[in-house]
């Protein structure tokens, strides 16, 4: 009997605990997309409400690590090195970050915490990118014997992870990521 007990209490302590996790998690805004690339300026700006009044606004990088802290009524302060001179924090509570790197491209945390020590989250994940290249669209143009012609174009681009996307009259013309364009889809 006490062992059915002690099942059953270890068992509610474990839906206590997922429920506790799970009430956390719902806190926290949906995590917004920023791409920047590698020189460059982003924005993080919040969509989160931020009270008039607040105890402390802290921004995070890879969510843990702590980069900025706004405490209400006193100016900012920035607790990483590597981040202090990289950062602008405007009234509107956006984080400016400077002189991008590839090593910035993580999850950035800002917390509010208000005057009743109540925590709200919002999640930004920046990947910072090396520029695109200009491309060089090599065309090649097969005539048949009946006075067809077959014309193929291809986009060459000297990057990584490059998306292409062809257009005409702004509309898709090829509906997947290719580098190639066959006379059939115009």
């Amino acid at each position: 009997m006490l062992g059915k007990m002690a099942a059953a209490v270890q068992t509610f302590a474990c839906l206590v605990v997922l429920s506790s996790l799970q009430a956390y998690e719902d806190k926290e805004v949906p995590r917004s997309q920023v791409n920047g690339t590698v020189g460059g300026t982003v924005y993080l700006n919040p969509k989160l409400s931020v009270p008039k009044q607040y105890k402390q606004i802290t921004w995070r990088f890879n969510t843990t690590q702590k980069i900025l802290i706004k405490k209400w009524g006193q100016s900012e302060s920035y607790p990483s090195d590597y981040f202090r001179n990289k950062l602008h924090y405007h009234e509107n509570h956006m984080l400016e970050i400077n002189q991008l790197e590839k090593k910035d491209s993580s999850t950035y945390r800002m917390e509010v915490e208000d005057n009743q020590s109540q925590e709200t989250n919002e999640l930004f994940r920046l990947d910072v990118y090396e520029p695109v290249p200009k491309p060089s669209v090599k065309v090649t143009i097969r005539v048949n014997k009946d006075g067809w012609c077959n014309v193929t174009l291809v986009c060459i681009v000297d990057a990584t992870q490059v998306t292409y996307r062809w257009c005409k009259n702004e509309k898709d013309l090829v509906g997947k990521n290719s580098s190639t364009l066959d006379q059939g889809q115009l």
